[in-house]
């Protein structure tokens, strides 16, 4: 467990890595807040060779205007083929936070790896499934997707609409529900 400024504090010395290809951070049960996420953004705006990243936030208070900040920083990261996003139990943020996020990852056509973790988020709607749906559709590169609702009650409807889109994705080798 890491606390606010021991985050800010790795974060702070990773902007002095000048070719960081490959980043992994795991929060748990910790004080990750929007600042957090801003400093995250920042950190991503300034990787111009990241092409794997992973972000896994367990029990943490995360905020739409996190998730958009995390969401922002990931745009400006064109070379990322790979992308773990795990936010299990952060359940502060809506669909709103997830729309914007989705919207982000839709048009990074050239994601070849994709796990979104929602479990416990409370976030799985139908119209979080259609987002999800979205993001599976626009990237044609897709050969693993990852997908994590645990806890979740995502309808009969959303799991059709889910369904549905990873059918259509042609070059999966490996899927994970």
């Amino acid at each position: 467990v890491v606390d606010i400024s021991e985050a800010e504090k790795v974060m702070s010395k990773l902007f002095n890595v000048r070719f960081l290809r490959h980043l992994s951070l795991d929060f748990k049960q910790n004080n990750f807040n929007d600042q957090t996420c801003d400093c995250l953004c920042q950190l991503l705006y300034s990787s111009t060779v990241l092409s794997e990243f992973a972000l896994l936030l367990s029990n943490v208070i995360l905020t739409n205007r996190g998730v958009i900040s995390i969401a922002d920083g990931l745009s400006k990261a064109p070379l990322i083929t790979s992308l773990h996003i795990d936010f299990q139990e952060c359940n502060e943020f809506d669909d709103t936070g997830l729309s914007y996020l989705m919207q982000v990852l839709s048009d990074k056509t050239n994601l070849s790896r994709l796990h979104l973790g929602f479990a416990l988020c409370r976030l799985i709607t139908q119209q979080s499934a259609e987002e999800v749906a979205r993001v599976l559709r626009s990237n044609a590169h897709l050969t693993e997707i990852a997908l994590d609702l645990g806890g979740d009650d995502l309808s009969i409807e959303g799991i059709k609409i889910i369904s549905k889109a990873i059918q259509n994705v042609e070059n999966l080798s490996l899927i994970h529900i």
